[in-house]
């Protein structure tokens, strides 16, 4: 087919090799039985298979092919019916290929590149044909539940979030591949306060290609610089609400675009360990406020559990914050080790950090009412053992204590609500 021979001339142009491909596919085993679409995604870096998802009815799949030519030659295999992906057969064959320059939109990025479409049907090349896709929920034992056949077709095979858990199966009988542009890329992105670390990788004299950032929301201009290889840090201003980071070639083309939407978002892989570190090391350094606060490791039954409780309902019914349990609130500085052990006498460092937060997720889920969304994470800042409870807001719903006490979060400080502030005991 000529659009396969085009894809195949294409990756012997790539300005670096691909690392490989990898294949994923979604099969129905119930009504309407086999191949429903599928994805093969040409990538710089080795990404290991997953294992199979057998939800009974729906099955999906993953593959990874390494070496760029190996990965051409089962795609070719799978094109004419000869090849399975993860021991799944495809069909008989795909009778038509399209192929076209345009952008792969991902969950957080969109990237520029080349894209073919297979179609195993040429006479129903948009899929109107649909199979009854599955309505209910799609669960399965030690699987990742889904609310709709949709949902994990979206999620599994094209990196896609949707809220559409029914309608119709996305790219039907299409096998759907994208060589994404080898010129440049954003490796990783992690955004903190006043700080974007990113790096690059730039396959092209540096002169033509150019980082340009916008800071929604901000005052300060968008940057401009020319790209270059490597890891680097920018500075990036406190009133920003959302990143968005483009590589622009100098023909005006759009190589790759990321977009950050919050503080302490990122992209590529950056360990969320790290940014929960870092996260915490940064509050610790500007201290109690709004939407921080700090007290010292708590055993069962403390008076400052109650403490706890005020400030969950606090943050809950204002903008939200985080608590950090093992820090001393007159300066900020973790209780370490030596702090933990004093308090759970008797066991060993893991245990008590787990009976800690263990606590702490009790209060959260029984004493405030209704219970908010909320996590507590056992994370190291400084080197240090520590807990940390985030709180979420709803502006829809307020929070309050079993015996109807009410707070709100001012500076540092939980207080009274003002007349009309939240909802009164009395209405809820």
């Amino acid at each position: 087919m000529a659009a396969v021979n085009a894809l195949a001339e294409r990756l012997r142009k790539v300005h670096k090799p691909y690392a490989g491909a990898r294949f994923r596919a979604a099969f129905l085993k119930q009504g309407f039985s086999g191949f429903l679409t599928g994805s093969v995604m040409f990538c710089p870096d080795e990404v290991p298979s997953r294992p199979i998802a057998d939800y009974g009815s729906l099955v999906l799949v993953e593959q990874w092919q390494p070496h760029q030519g190996e990965a051409l030659t089962l795609l070719s295999k799978l094109l004419s019916g000869q090849a399975e992906i993860a021991g799944q057969k495809v069909g008989s064959g795909f009778q038509q290929s399209d192929l076209e320059h345009r952008p792969y939109t991902f969950t957080n990025r969109m990237w520029s590149g080349w894209e073919m479409r297979s179609y195993s049907d040429p006479s129903d090349p948009h899929g109107h044909e649909q199979p009854p896709l599955l309505q209910d929920s799609i669960l399965g034992f030690g699987l990742r539940p889904y609310r709709g056949g949709n949902q994990a077709i979206n999620d599994w095979v094209f990196d896609l979030v949707t809220d559409n858990v029914g309608g119709a199966v996305p790219d039907l009988n299409a096998l759907v591949t994208f060589l994404p542009d080898t010129r440049a890329r954003v490796v990783s992105a992690l955004w903190t306060p006043g700080k974007l670390s990113l790096e690059l990788e730039i396959n092209v004299p540096p002169e033509q290609i150019e980082l340009q950032i916008i800071h929604v929301e901000s005052a300060r201009s968008p940057q401009a610089r020319l790209a270059t290889s490597g890891a680097f840090e920018l500075e990036i201003p406190d009133d920003t609400r959302e990143l968005l980071i483009y590589l622009v070639h100098k023909s005006g083309e759009c190589i790759m675009h990321v977009h950050l939407r919050s503080v302490y978002d990122s992209f590529g892989h950056v360990p969320e360990d790290l940014i929960t570190k870092t996260r915490a090391e940064r509050d610790l350094e500007k201290g109690e406020g709004d939407q921080i606060e700090f007290k010292p490791f708590i055993s069962p039954r403390d008076p400052k559990e109650g403490e706890v409780v005020d400030t969950v309902i606090a943050f809950a019914n204002t903008a939200g914050g985080r608590i950090y349990v093992g820090v001393a609130d007159r300066d900020a500085s973790p209780q370490g080790i030596r702090g933990l052990l004093q308090t759970f006498k008797g066991e060993g460092v893991d245990t008590a950090l787990k009976k800690q937060a263990e606590c702490l997720r009790w209060l959260v889920s029984n004493k405030v009412a209704p219970t908010p969304r909320f996590s507590v994470e056992e994370i190291r800042a400084f080197g240090e053992p520590m807990v940390a409870i985030t709180i979420e807001t709803d502006n829809a719903q307020h929070y309050l204590l079993g015996t109807n006490d009410v707070w709100v979060r001012r500076g540092a400080s939980n207080v009274r609500p003002k007349p009309g502030e939240v909802i009164q005991p009395s209405e809820v």
